[in-house]
């Protein structure tokens, strides 16, 4: 079983069309990936048509650190779940 903790980029409000920290995404996914997990992201809404697009730069980074070092990341598991191993 894979961890994986979504970071998502617009809060469920249809009102609200501020995007979520670009710092806050970007270690959210490294975090997560830093510690046996997934990269997940997904966003209410288009992204063609998303009113801050703020945050993609950072999230990009991300996935494409991972695609470079696929490699490194096959295989890992958190230090919690070999513990309970």
């Amino acid at each position: 079983m894979h961890s994986s903790n979504t970071s998502v980029d617009f809060i469920g409000i249809w009102y609200r069309h501020v995007a979520v920290s670009p710092h806050e995404q970007e270690l959210r996914l490294a975090q997560g990936l830093a510690n046996g997990g997934q990269l997940d992201f997904y966003q209410i809404g288009r992204l063609d048509d998303h009113h801050d697009k703020s945050g993609y730069a950072a999230v990009k980074r991300i996935f494409h650190h991972h695609a470079a070092h696929e490699t490194l990341y096959v295989g890992n598991i958190s230090s919690q779940h070999h513990a309970l191993g």
